[in-house]
């Protein structure tokens, strides 16, 4: 969702991705030499390459909802947050966000962002945008300085076949800008609800969705967009800048991109 945002400017707000490690197998085998971080989740490994086949295999075989995660790196990231917040269980965050109504869950935070803001402008829309969007589709995968997929990811299987509930069981957000998982509990259920949202990829810092359905009017897509702003400030402050190239790229593409600070 960073229509506008040269990849160079991308390269530097996440830095490279390590493209260096070793293969992996399928299957979730161990591959090199590094130890696997203990997570209470199933892993699967494979080349980056096949990890958006695989992910739809996962998700298609009924052994839990299936999120992409990265690499190496990426997976010690996420052990480590799991184990910095054991105090809040899966249930109790799912208890919480079943309380919360969008888009009121958007701004039901300590740390969400106020009008004041939230000061981007409608802006032009863009003439050129290709049919499929500008952005590849599950950037966690790929390294993003080359756009080469990586040469091996992990892929959680999360014992629920609801992807919004995702946050939850892995304890995901509350720093800085970043909404506390309830809230994207409850947002991630609202897009899956009315445009078929799944959560495909998530690193320590982004999101991966594919969408089963765009926009299809531009005043719902900009309505869209100002949702995002809302949910994901830094995708605009730092990237496009204005909501309508946003808004034009949900209506070409069927994958959402978010990161946060």
């Amino acid at each position: 969702m960073l229509v506008g945002l040269a990849a160079a400017g991308v390269a530097g707000r996440f830095g490279a991705a390590r493209a260096g490690a070793p293969e992996a197998g399928r299957g979730g085998s161990p591959v090199g030499p590094a130890a696997r971080p203990r997570l209470p989740y199933e892993v699967v490994t494979v080349p980056g390459a096949e990890a958006e086949a695989e992910w739809r295999r996962l998700r298609d075989a009924g052994r839990g909802w299936p999120v992409v995660i990265g690499g190496d790196e990426t997976l010690a990231q996420i052990a480590e947050m799991l184990g910095a917040n054991e105090a809040s269980a899966p249930a109790e965050i799912l208890k919480t966000a079943a309380a919360l109504r969008f888009p009121d869950a958007l701004g039901s935070w300590p740390g969400a962002p106020v009008a004041a803001d939230l000061r981007a402008e409608e802006g032009a829309w863009p003439g050129n945008m290709p049919a499929g969007g500008v952005l590849p589709g599950l950037m966690v995968a790929a390294d993003l300085t080359s756009g080469a997929p990586l040469a091996r990811v992990h892929i959680l299987l999360i014992p629920t076949d609801k992807s919004w509930e995702v946050p939850a069981y892995l304890r995901w957000g509350g720093w800085n800008a970043c909404p506390p998982p309830e809230v994207h509990v409850a947002v991630l259920k609202t897009w899956h609800e009315a445009y078929g949202a799944e959560l495909a990829g998530l690193t320590g810092d982004q999101l991966n969705l594919r969408v089963a359905r765009r926009p299809t009017k531009r005043a719902e897509a900009l309505t869209l967009a100002r949702d995002f702003y809302r949910y994901c400030p830094d995708i605009f402050d730092q990237g496009t800048a204005t909501l309508a190239p946003l808004a034009a790229e949900l209506m070409a593409n069927d994958w959402w991109y978010f990161w946060w600070d």
